[in-house]
């Protein structure tokens, strides 16, 4: 018996003195995370829900969702109008989001340009603001996709919001256009 303790206390100390070494090198333990792609409508439709961020003056949210598309209609006040994406909690874990939007439809004329902003929270852009945003300009074309790249460090909480943004006179209303997101990928 005695023997038996006297290994078992040899492995304690070896144990701790293995795990409180500062040059320690944990990566790959336990796991190792693999890149996630998430491209399934009915999944990235789950994870998103469209809304109005400050109910400007009691008007109505001029988006609505259809599974994973967005679809922005609205004859003045399009700033603040978008939606939530809400990753899976397993994305806390992940270094970044790769979010890639495509342009299904677009029904206005000239002045029907998508401009997306990217915001951490409501009134929280994420910043440098440049970095975070999507503008289609001036040759749109129903089929383009861009794909825009968020460390989640900026999004902490596991969402981000996207909203349509007044920009120039080609963003500005009437705007009538339909995202669909087709891809949300999570790098390790």
């Amino acid at each position: 018996m005695k023997k038996n303790l006297t290994i078992i206390a040899l492995l304690l100390i070896v144990s701790v003195a293995f795990f409180s070494c500062d040059n320690r090198d944990f990566s790959g333990f336990p796991v190792s995370l693999d890149q996630i792609v998430i491209d399934s409508p009915a999944e990235i439709g789950a994870m998103l829900a469209p809304l109005n961020f400050y109910n400007q003056s009691g008007e109505p949210v001029g988006v609505t969702k259809s599974v994973n598309k967005i679809t922005f209609v609205m004859d003045s006040g399009t700033d603040n109008h978008g939606a939530r994406l809400t990753l899976p909690a397993i994305a806390l874990m992940y270094s970044e989001v790769e979010v890639t939007f495509k342009l299904d439809a677009n029904s206005g004329g000239a002045g029907n340009v998508p401009k997306i902003g990217f915001k951490a929270a409501v009134g929280s852009d994420l910043t440098p603001y440049d970095d975070f945003e999507i503008h289609w300009g001036s040759h749109t074309a129903v089929g383009d996709a861009h794909t825009q790249v968020i460390p989640m460090s900026k999004i902490p909480a596991g969402s981000f919001l996207f909203n349509h943004n007044q920009y120039s006179d080609d963003t500005k209303a009437p705007i009538n256009y339909t995202l669909e997101i087709t891809e949300i990928v999570l790098n390790p």
